[in-house]
């Protein structure tokens, strides 16, 4: 005998629904009503479950944030090398923003659109960006301390200077629909630890 799977609850096709909204056409185009409409609740449902669309966009941030990071580190962690853990993050998000459809980073497209360094989603995207940027760092030291070749570079310059790299390819990708932005940061990169 086959069980049935479980229904999905009201609390969960809200927030998918809202969390696609906000990827596919942004924090401030999406209303409520339009939330309710592609999850399928009442009005009543939705505002038991959720007291605004701010706080339904914290939640879906907090979701992504934990999703983006165990990707990254899952995808550095089976790289083999120091090296090939360094360049990990560049190389694996080509193949991402073409599977998101170009459309970016859904922690730069929220800053973008909130502007305010107080607003508690500004802040959400801003600590997910450390996050990256404190991985960075991490394996460039670990890089650093791999091989005596790489004993004299600045780990701070390198990690910050790669993030910047990182972003501007995300940022570049979304505009142009193509990758060839992470192919040239990929070399950038590379210049980067380059000590012969």
């Amino acid at each position: 005998m086959t069980q049935k799977p479980k229904p999905i609850k009201a609390k969960d096709k809200i927030l998918a629904a809202a969390s696609d909204l906000f990827y596919r056409q942004g924090y401030q185009a999406t209303v409520v009503n339009q939330i309710i409409n592609a999850s399928g609740v009442s009005k009543p449902t939705f505002y038991t479950h959720y007291k605004s669309k701010e706080e339904l966009c914290l939640i879906y941030l907090k979701e992504q944030h934990a999703i983006q990071l165990n990707v990254t580190n899952d995808i550095i962690r089976s790289q083999k090398t120091p090296y090939d853990r360094f360049m990990a993050s560049i190389k694996f998000l080509e193949d991402r923003v073409v599977s998101l459809n170009y459309r970016g980073c859904a922690f730069f497209n929220v800053i973008s659109e909130i502007g305010d360094p107080e607003n508690a989603i500004f802040k959400e995207a801003i600590n997910f960006n450390n996050n990256i940027k404190t991985i960075l760092k991490n394996v460039t030291l670990d890089l650093i301390q791999s091989e005596p070749k790489y004993k004299d570079l600045d780990a701070d310059y390198i990690s910050d200077t790669y993030y910047i790299i990182l972003s501007g390819a995300i940022v570049a990708a979304q505009e142009y629909r193509d990758t060839w932005p992470f192919k040239r940061s990929v070399k950038a990169i590379e210049t980067l630890i380059d000590v012969r």
